[in-house]
């Protein structure tokens, strides 16, 4: 059987007529798309977005308008043109928070979702002052007071990494890849209550089994760039986002290939 191959000049020459896949440019007039589709989306801050209110600037939720507030002024940016993202500087605690709400009480156990449970990621950055050392990047915990719930993190040895609470108190750990500083990763964790919790850096999959079968109602804030109480995150985030519900494997690799031209595109 004659196999057909890819003519490579064809494809350049039609570019200017049908979007390659790959194109920085393409992906940033849909990138916005393809996250405000998932279902279960509590909240989309592609880090671009800016509100003042009150003398009090925020990163804009663009799915559901709850707006996280800068603390202590990290930057708004852009990478390539096509990327925006928030700077962060741990040595001036620089963090984005919501107060406890409903919306980011995410227990597992909502019986209007049909694949409950949690699913959060972002595209990430670290500078070298978070290697070796824990940072947050979306967290709803904080082990004062026993309000630990989840958090979204890297760890000390420089993975990236989910922990889950049921009673605010006992907190299941589950690692996924290691990180370098210095350059863009797509990562996000999901947790399918009480069966799995599988962690992406890129499109390397890490999963293991869980028995936690719901997590803590924390009073906590949501935080972004923070992990109590005082480890900060040295680097950028882009494009972060949570859900109430377990994604399908397939829908979080979607989002890496979609969005990856964004960071490394041509």
């Amino acid at each position: 059987m004659t196999q057909q191959q890819r003519n490579g000049d064809m494809t350049g020459l039609l570019a200017g007529d049908f979007a390659r896949r790959n194109d920085a440019s393409f992906a940033w007039g849909n990138a916005s798309s393809y996250y405000q589709a998932l279902p279960g989306l509590r909240a989309y801050w592609p880090m671009g977005p800016n509100k003042l209110a009150g003398g009090v600037s925020y990163a804009v939720d663009v799915a559901c308008g709850y707006h996280l507030a800068l603390v202590n002024d990290p930057k708004f940016s852009i990478y390539g043109a096509v990327a925006p993202y928030i700077d962060f500087v741990a040595a001036t605690s620089q963090e984005l928070t919501y107060a406890d709400d409903p919306q980011f009480d995410i227990l597992g156990t909502e019986a209007y979702v049909a694949s409950p449970g949690l699913t959060t990621g972002a595209w990430v950055w670290f500078d070298a002052p978070s290697m070796g050392a824990f940072t947050g990047l979306l967290t709803k915990y904080n082990a004062a007071g026993n309000q630990r719930a989840w958090r979204f993190i890297k760890t000390d040895t420089d993975h990236i990494a989910i922990g889950l609470s049921p009673d605010g108190i006992a907190l299941s750990n589950y690692n996924g890849s290691l990180i370098v500083d210095g350059r863009w990763y797509f990562v996000a964790a999901k947790w399918v209550p009480g069966v799995s919790v599988s962690i992406w850096v890129n499109n390397t999959i890490t999963t293991a089994a869980t028995a936690v079968a719901a997590l803590f109602n924390s009073t906590e804030p949501l935080r972004s760039g923070r992990l109590p109480p005082a480890l900060y995150l040295d680097g950028r985030i882009s494009h972060q986002f949570v859900c109430a519900s377990a994604l399908p494997d397939t829908t979080i690799s979607a989002l890496y290939y979609l969005t990856y031209p964004l960071f490394y595109g041509d």
